[in-house]
């Protein structure tokens, strides 16, 4: 079932920009975030930044053919590789911009205690389907798909704490409560000045729900079947072995 799917993992694609088969990914991936947020947004959003870069990228495809159709992906930035880059994690800026001080001095608390403790954190962003499925039964199915690739990514990875920043008009925050989500503060909402000031919230994930777990397994064999595409160099942030490199 589903076997005509096939997920990817760009891990940090700057290391890898030779790659042609990298290179046509990013391109479709970022032609689907443009498609997508443009679609729900508007033609002012920009959901393009440096981070596509440098950070990691999830995308599921569909095969057709000799060709991969783009169907959702997401981005996974750790603190740890922004610390290497000397580059500002992504969720201070964000939240600084927000209008809710009590909720960045927290998340400026929570980086700062991972720090001082050496762990890692993530900043799990940039969410996107493709607008053909937006409220079809099937892409209901495909997002709890590729929403279980992005939970087997966490635990594969012992990436055990994250914030997720969720849309109140998609309803995201709903979804990623069901998944083991936490507000950050009482009152996370913030204005998202990226994407035309919408109203969304802060959720912290360490522990995922039953239901994410169950919802992992149930789709575990595309994950296992999945193309990651990074450097060597990679293996000091990731953590597959150098077999898994593709």
């Amino acid at each position: 079932m589903f076997s005509q799917y096939q997920l990817f993992v760009l891990e940090n694609p700057s290391n890898n920009w030779d790659d042609v088969l990298q290179q046509e990914i990013f391109f479709k991936i970022a032609k689907l975030r443009l498609e997508g947020y443009r679609h729900e947004y508007g033609p002012t959003v920009m959901p393009l930044n440096t981070g596509d870069f440098y950070c990691t990228t999830l995308a599921l495809f569909e095969k057709e053919a000799d060709s991969f159709v783009p169907l959702a992906t997401a981005r996974i930035c750790r603190y740890s590789v922004c610390k290497y880059y000397n580059i500002t994690f992504p969720l201070l800026a964000i939240t600084a911009n927000g209008g809710n001080t009590l909720l960045h001095r927290e998340v400026e608390r929570i980086i700062s205690e991972v720090d001082y403790n050496h762990k890692d954190i993530s900043y799990d962003s940039s969410w996107t389907m493709t607008p053909k499925l937006r409220k079809t039964q099937l892409g209901t199915i495909v997002n709890l798909v590729f929403i279980s690739q992005w939970i087997n990514y966490h635990l594969d990875h012992s990436l055990d704490d994250f914030i997720v920043s969720a849309t109140i008009k998609v309803k995201t925050d709903t979804f990623f409560n069901k998944l083991g989500g936490i507000p950050v503060v009482k009152n996370s909402l913030y204005s998202l000045k990226e994407v035309n000031n919408e109203d969304a919230v802060i959720l912290r994930i360490n522990e995922f729900s039953d239901f994410a777990m169950r919802l992992a397994k149930e789709y575990r064999y595309i994950w296992e079947n999945r193309i990651t595409i990074k450097s060597l160099e990679e293996n000091i942030f990731a953590g597959e072995k150098i077999s898994d490199i593709h």
